[in-house]
């Protein structure tokens, strides 16, 4: 629900017997600007993975300069023909939720100081990022060959369990903080190997990739290759039930 306090608006000076002076007051046009890119970590953009947000879609948070909230709530609801003391002001845009982990559930946010100016309407313009961050799994041919079975799951920061089955493409929207990766590997043979391999810190708006391939001949290791560094990880042996 939108919440709109105005201290200074001309109701209240009239209420005093005196009349509003324009310079004292202004309006502001507020438009949201979002930022599609995502960082260098592997060069993607957020439409790749989900819908990107229009500008309708997000929330604003209005303060002044003494931090006092003057508006809360959708930008569609904000009207420009609202009068505000002239001054500096604060207005931060949201869209989504950083910790609400998963496919296509990217969140955005973005602040901007402004100075408002008496007597005219002020266009006021916010960049919005993507507040969390994207992580997705790719494997070569030669690790599909040589393990022609395999699952893995990403186990965020926060306890999220997000499974990447063979053949998963889809980028996963995670809280900015850490996750781990684990999995199972079937071999042609039918060996069953598994590993676990934990990776911070992260970024916000960046997506990363997991590019995981065949070590050595052996089968006793693979390698992961995470925000340009290439290592190995050794697996252990799965005891299957007979």
């Amino acid at each position: 629900m939108k919440k709109i306090l105005l201290a200074s608006i001309a109701v209240l000076a009239l209420s005093c017997g005196k009349a509003p002076r324009a310079e004292e007051y202004g309006r502001v046009d507020f438009t949201v600007r979002t930022q599609d890119y995502v960082n260098e970590a592997v060069k993607s953009s957020v439409s790749d993975f989900a819908s990107v947000p229009s500008a309708s879609d997000f929330n604003i948070l209005v303060k002044d300069a003494y931090g006092t909230q003057v508006y809360s709530g959708a930008i569609s609801e904000w009207s420009a023909e609202t009068l505000l003391s002239a001054g500096e002001y604060t207005v931060t845009a949201t869209y989504g939720d950083s910790e609400d982990e998963g496919f296509s559930k990217p969140a955005f946010s973005g602040e901007t100081v402004f100075t408002l100016q008496g007597g005219q309407t002020n266009p006021v313009s916010i960049d919005a990022s993507l507040s969390n961050c994207i992580v997705k799994v790719k494997s070569s041919d030669n690790f599909n060959n040589y393990y022609p079975d395999w699952n893995f799951t990403v186990t965020t920061g926060l306890g999220t369990s997000l499974p990447f089955p063979k053949g998963e493409d889809r980028g996963a929207f995670i809280y900015a903080y850490k996750f781990t990766v684990s999995g199972n590997l079937t071999s042609q043979s039918g060996a069953v190997k598994t590993f676990s391999k934990e990776y911070q810190p992260l970024s916000p708006a960046t997506c990363y990739s997991l590019s995981v391939d065949v070590a050595d001949v052996s089968g006793s290791s693979i390698s992961i290759s995470f925000d340009e560094a290439v290592e190995t990880v050794v697996l252990e042996d799965i005891e299957l039930n007979n």
